[in-house]
């Protein structure tokens, strides 16, 4: 968030330093930019002296603004996808919403290789279903038991969370109706706004069991850690009457002694029962989490759980997504591919 800033158009601002031209010397000024190019007499001709960018069309209008205009800066033309040329199902890594990503990536092999004829579409496709990507919707089981099932995924902010959750419901309800137990291991960094991604985890899934865990290894960051009082502040969400409620409304739900500890991992614990406390009517209520256990530990006591079908879902941190894999004894191994001259 530091780094590329908060909003969708100012993070497309950021990631559209990657759209270069490397032949911009053969536009000039007396063509008018790319603009004036495009719409000049001579543009068929010459139109090979663009560089093609390419952009979800499932972005907001706003962001695909500020793509359009780095693009037309940097002399390129942006061309717009949609996520509609494959099925979810059909590739290697999980998750409906990576339809646009690999919609990208076909768009972007066909212009790269149009004049190599051996790459196919057919040949892409294949590659696609093939396609890993350590930490994103990614399954195993733990132990190489089929019995608890691992379902990683480092979402970090609320549409990315949301997509996770879509994934997550999908594989571990609709796919697997015999599960008896949903367990949730959870960190974020403290950069960040945890609101969100806490409410879209305790509306959306009625976990059995929750866990608020260190990970191996963090970032360092030179932000101090927001405590409690930090909080306070936050709406959290709206009485029936459309009344902001924050933190300090419900103070009362959570015992004085929690409130005073420091630890990241308790204040994460904290907002949860709270935001558990004031579940809608009718909503299951969640157990009471566990705060502060490393991922290890956290796996550990899941295992003692006496039920033949366990979904653990490990997300809001890459970093948290990394002690997982390491704590279950996931090693990535040698690509499967080949490399074959075109």
């Amino acid at each position: 968030t530091l780094r590329i800033r908060s909003t969708l158009e100012q993070i497309a601002w950021e990631k559209a330093g990657i759209y270069a031209s490397d032949k911009v010397d053969k536009i000039g000024p007396a063509d008018g930019g790319y603009e004036g190019f495009a719409n000049s007499s001579n543009a068929t001709s010459r139109w090979d002296s663009i560089d093609n960018v390419f952009a979800s069309a499932s972005n907001t209008r706003e962001v695909l603004g500020v793509l359009e205009r780095v693009a037309n800066e940097n002399l390129c033309r942006l061309d717009t996808v949609g996520d509609g040329v494959t099925s979810s199902s059909d590739l290697g890594i999980g998750g409906d919403h990576q339809r646009g990503n690999a919609a990208l990536a076909m768009a972007l092999c066909k212009h790269a290789t149009r004049d190599m004829p051996k790459v196919t579409e057919e040949r892409v496709r294949g590659a696609l279903s093939k396609t890993t990507w350590p930490g994103r919707c990614q399954t195993l089981p733990l132990d190489g038991s089929p019995s608890i099932r691992l379902r990683c995924d480092g979402a970090h902010t609320p549409v990315s969370m949301n997509a996770c959750l879509d994934w997550f419901v999908d594989v571990s309800g609709r796919r697997r109706p015999s599960c008896r137990h949903r367990a949730l291991v959870f960190n974020c960094s403290h950069e960040r706004n945890p609101l969100p991604l806490l409410h879209s985890l305790r509306t959306r899934v009625a976990f059995d069991s929750v866990y608020f865990c260190r990970a191996d290894f963090e970032r360092p960051s030179a932000v101090p850690k927001r405590l409690e009082e930090g909080w306070l502040r936050e709406p959290l969400t709206r009485d029936q009457k459309g009344k902001s409620i924050t933190l300090a409304d419900m103070m009362a739900v959570i015992p004085s002694t929690k409130l005073e500890a420091e630890s990241w991992q308790m204040i994460l614990s904290n907002i949860w029962q709270v935001l558990d406390e004031y579940r809608s009517e009718g909503d299951v209520a969640s157990p009471e989490p566990v705060a502060g256990l490393l991922v290890k530990d956290a796996l550990d006591d899941i295992r003692q759980v006496q039920v033949d079908s366990i979904e653990v879902l490990v997300t809001g941190s890459l970093y948290l997504v990394g002690s997982a894999l390491v704590a279950a004894g996931w090693e990535e191994g040698e690509s499967g591919g080949d490399i074959h001259a075109v």
